[in-house]
């Protein structure tokens, strides 16, 4: 081993593998040694070569590396390494013979017992230790070049490497680096499998050609966290190339190999189990950046390994990052940390860790530690046994669904624990979706299921929450509920008697609600609901979901000032009537628009008698007897009539210009109203106050509306002077004296 200009071995004598050449060093100075590897160097000799500070009596300062490249010279600052010189690997021994992949079985074993799987054949083949003297006389001389070089171990070991994949974190135009995607649906869901680590999970997956919202290849939800398992047992493979994600979606890739380092020390990356001290378990924590700041004493992460350890444990989303641990680096904190830069939430932009091993290291301020503090016994739960243990012997049922039926206290207290009920009932099927609302007047209070939900199997079974302790089963929806004999939690049905308004309601509004069902109709111009309208975007949702209960649940956008759409719920002109697939949903509460064409209306469906009952006049019973309370608007009756008096309401012409009389305008949403409950009292319709100058002063309706029928009336009452432009009808009241 000599420096010189040109000096090489002769080219029988090259040693042109790096398990070799590390093989070479621990038999002539019995030290191991990492072995760098590139084939773009032209400065040295074919091969194996030592640097020119290297001790050939005693190994002492060698550093080795691997030249492939065909043009390369030594320039003098290299010592060949031969394999005549050293007969570290004697000539006879027989080469293996090779694999489908072209790599004996051997090389494929000792990678595999390295760790360095994740990498590709040669260009990466840098992280070599103690794992060499191992493998040192497998007597695989393996050059991994021409036709297989930089192909990945994956594939060319595929018993001993498999496949790996990696969950990229959601964002805008995420997606899977250039060769890493996932070729298909079927792989798609056996990635999922790998990164639930359970390969007989349920996973569901759909493909389509024409989504442009997800990233190219395989996605789930932004909301699977792999912890857990939640919202992961659903994927969609796009195969239009040219989508791009809109950031609701995190890619699922083949893991990318380990980037190469120019440090030495670099070792493979361990299990992210490892965790420091045998018998401690610890937390991991990063600390602010600043100058000079370190970790607590005795706080430190103090290895290369458990640098890595610490940061897949904190950010298991987070793609692996490279590691710098040149023993020269001394501008950061003592043992790990990240850059400034590094996202402490989120992992995100943490492209390396740095570990300084220098006692004379010290932080410049652009670094962040990155501790570890040991975890404490299991707290005492001081008052919370009782309940804590309670829920753990908690078992549940799911009730068959009908008018009035609930959990009669024995109810389910939130919606996690909802869906943890219904896994408990159903465990084989995969976790369903869960919608919480507190406006609910016609579901069970608590958990419940869809009426389409099979009993039997789970299949089928989107989930309720409602929150509103007024609430009550419709008919529709089956309750899950505590078995009966267990101590439920408190239940927070007292609340009812602060809502003094539902005194009246729960008959004519739930009779309304229970019976419910929706179509959605085709669109055209000028198709509506023809006053079986959906009367808020809540059920607007809720209208669809029943419709189509095996979808995720749409976009919804409201607004007052659309012109163009029918008024109250509709579907996008994109949306498949029959798989509910592409529906974002659209709430107009514009009376006055229509639609332009575009848009699918969502209506109720007509019940038997043609007629629903009105949901917007809690005040029905009385409000004949109570307008005739109201302060008189006018004055003029008083000087003619000393008897009582009867309120009667009328529609003004439907013209420009049209408007009620000075006093007889209806100016508040109660008496508009109850106008409308004593003129058409078994009709439904919209009620809202919106200031404009294009409508008469008081209650008006859309000029859709049909004053005989009260057909498509949707009521606004405008509190401002303004003129109406012909697409309003005013209606106003007056008195006249009572008849005896």
């Amino acid at each position: 081993m000599d420096r010189a200009p040109g000096a090489a071995c002769p080219p029988e004598d090259e040693i042109m593998d790096p398990l070799e050449c590390a093989a070479a060093m621990l038999e002539m100075f019995g030290k191991e040694v990492t072995v760098k590897a590139s084939g773009s160097w032209k400065n040295r000799s074919p091969g194996c070569h030592a640097n020119k500070k290297c001790n050939v009596e005693n190994g002492n300062s060698c550093i080795f590396y691997l030249a492939s490249g065909e043009t390369t010279s030594n320039n003098g600052d290299f010592k060949p390494v031969c394999r005549s010189m050293t007969e570290v690997v004697p000539t006879e021994t027989p080469t293996p013979e090779p694999t489908a992949g072209g790599i004996p079985d051997e090389y494929c074993d000792c990678v595999a017992e390295m760790g360095i799987c994740s990498n590709t054949c040669f260009a990466y083949a840098d992280v070599f230790s103690s794992a060499s003297a191992v493998c040192q006389n497998i007597g695989a001389r393996v050059l991994c070049s021409g036709a297989i070089e930089n192909v990945p171990y994956t594939e060319l070991c595929p018993e001993q490497c498999p496949q790996e994949y990696e969950l990229l974190p959601h964002g805008k135009g995420a997606q899977c680096a250039d060769g890493y995607g996932i070729d298909s649906k079927e792989e798609c869901e056996d990635a999922m499998r790998y990164l639930l680590n359970d390969p007989d999970a349920t996973i569901k997956s759909a493909e389509n050609t024409k989504w442009t919202n997800r990233a190219p290849g395989c996605n789930v939800s932004k909301k699977c966290d792999l912890s857990t398992g939640a919202s992961c047992t659903s994927v969609q493979y796009a195969l239009n190339e040219s989508t791009v994600n809109n950031g609701n979606f995190k890619p699922i890739c083949k893991k990318q190999p380990a980037p190469p380092t120019d440090s030495p020390t670099v070792q493979p990356v361990p299990d992210p189990t490892a965790s420091g001290e045998t018998g401690t378990v610890y937390e991991y924590y990063m600390v602010e950046q600043g100058k000079e700041v370190a970790c607590p004493d005795g706080e430190g992460v103090t290895s290369v390994d458990e640098c890595y350890a610490a940061f897949a444990e904190m950010f298991p989303d987070a793609p692996t990052p490279k590691m710098n641990s040149k023993a020269s680096f001394t501008k950061g904190p003592r043992y790990c940390s990240a850059h400034k830069r590094c996202d402490s939430e989120t992992g995100a932009g943490c492209g390396s860790l740095y570990f300084a091993s220098s006692e004379t290291s010290v932080n410049n301020g652009s670094y962040q530690p990155i501790c570890k503090r040991p975890v404490e016994e299991e707290p005492a739960t001081s008052e919370e046994p009782d309940t804590t243990e309670g829920e753990e012997e908690k078992t549940y049922e799911i009730i068959q669904r009908g008018k009035g039926v609930g959990c009669d206290g024995k109810d389910v207290m939130s919606k996690e624990e909802c869906v943890a009920a219904f896994m408990s009932l159903f465990p084989g099927v995969g976790e369903p979706k869960m919608t919480e609302n507190s406006g609910w007047t016609n579901r069970p209070y608590g958990c419940s299921a869809h009426r389409k939900c099979n009993l039997e199997t789970g299949e089928g079974c989107p989930l309720y929450y409602a929150s509103n302790p007024d609430t009550e089963n419709g008919g529709q929806y089956h309750p899950i509920c505590v078995v009966e004999g267990e101590e439920p939690a408190p239940s927070e049905e007292p609340a009812t008697t602060e809502d003094p308004a539902t005194t009246e309601d729960p008959d004519t509004t739930e009779a309304d609600e229970e019976e419910k069902s929706y179509e959605i109709i085709e669109r055209g111009k000028g198709v509506g609901c023809d006053g079986k309208d959906v009367m808020s975007p809540e059920e607007c949702v809720a209208a669809f979901m029943s419709l189509f209960p095996g979808v995720e649940e749409p976009k919804i956008t409201d607004n007052s000032g659309w012109t163009n759409r029918p008024y109250g719920c509709s579907a996008h002109k994109k949306c498949n009537l029959e798989t509910g697939e592409g529906c974002p949903l659209y709430y107009a509460s514009n009376p006055a628009t229509e639609n332009g064409g575009q848009f699918n209306p969502i209506c109720v469906v007509e019940e038997e008698d043609g007629i629903e009952a009105s949901t917007a006049a809690p005040e029905e019973p009385d409000t004949t007897e109570g307008e005739v309370e109201e302060p008189a608007t006018s004055e003029e009756p008083d000087t003619t009539w000393g008897g009582e008096w009867d309120t009667v309401y009328y529609w003004a012409p439907k013209e420009k210009g049209s408007s009620c009389p000075e006093g007889e305008e209806i100016m508040t949403e109660d008496d508009c109203r109850a106008g409308m409950t004593i003129l058409f009292p078994n009709l439904k319709y919209n009620m809202g106050s919106k200031d404009t100058s294009n409508r008469a002063k008081g209650c008006n309706a859309g000029n859709k509306c049909n004053t005989e029928t009260g057909n498509a009336c949707n009521m606004v009452v405008n509190a401002q002077e303004g003129v109406n432009n012909g697409k309003s009808i005013p209606l106003c009241k007056s008195r006249v004296p009572a008849t005896q």
